[in-house]
């Protein structure tokens, strides 16, 4: 298995109607056809590139990485983003999202962002989250704030933050207990 860092968004419609149009599983699907439909409209604008994991030269997992500010403690700061890790089912639990998450990391890191964020699930319990908790991923304890694509702004509870390059904003939001104002965009 490799795993590629992809900035050409023109090769994303091509690359998933090879290898993840045929996948029967809803959620999985479901998302990727969202970003296959809407990648040129919505993702220029804040989706930087797409971590790919390959099986030979077929694409069986991938995440899209986001790039974006914040205001934490009256400073700006630069925002990563992790949306959309998916495995095809058949290659799941062995691994590769892990993987995924941890290259994901890797490239948000050296684009040197602050703080890495990810919305996954409001229980603290749920499988994802334990899954993200290995990478260092801590619940955000007050609510993420955004401008969605509406023009309305919308408060949510099931964010999750990891430091990027920078441990004392990571840690100063966690002890903080204040709320992650991102800018407009799909996180």
């Amino acid at each position: 298995m490799t795993i590629k860092f992809i900035k050409d968004f023109t090769e994303f419609p091509l690359l998933f109607k090879q290898n993840f149009e045929d996948v029967s599983n809803e959620a999985f699907s479901f998302h990727l056809a969202i970003n296959a439909k809407d990648y040129g409209r919505r993702s220029r604008d804040f989706c930087f590139g797409f971590v790919i994991a390959y099986d030979g030269d077929k694409a069986i997992g991938i995440s899209e990485l986001y790039y974006g500010s914040s205001c934490v403690n009256n400073k700006i700061i630069a925002v990563g983003g992790m949306s959309g890790v998916a495995v095809k089912p058949e290659f799941q639990k062995q691994g590769i999202g892990s993987q995924i998450i941890e290259y994901s990391m890797k490239i948000l890191r050296d684009y040197e962002v602050d703080l890495i964020f990810i919305y996954t699930d409001p229980d603290v319990n749920s499988w994802r989250n334990r899954l993200y908790s290995k990478f260092g991923f801590k619940n955000l304890p007050g609510k993420y704030i955004f401008m969605g694509k509406d023009g309305l702004k919308h408060a949510e509870n099931d964010g999750m933050i990891a430091s990027g390059v920078n441990d004392r904003i990571f840690n100063s939001l966690l002890d903080s207990k204040q709320d992650l104002h991102l800018n407009a965009g799909r996180w």
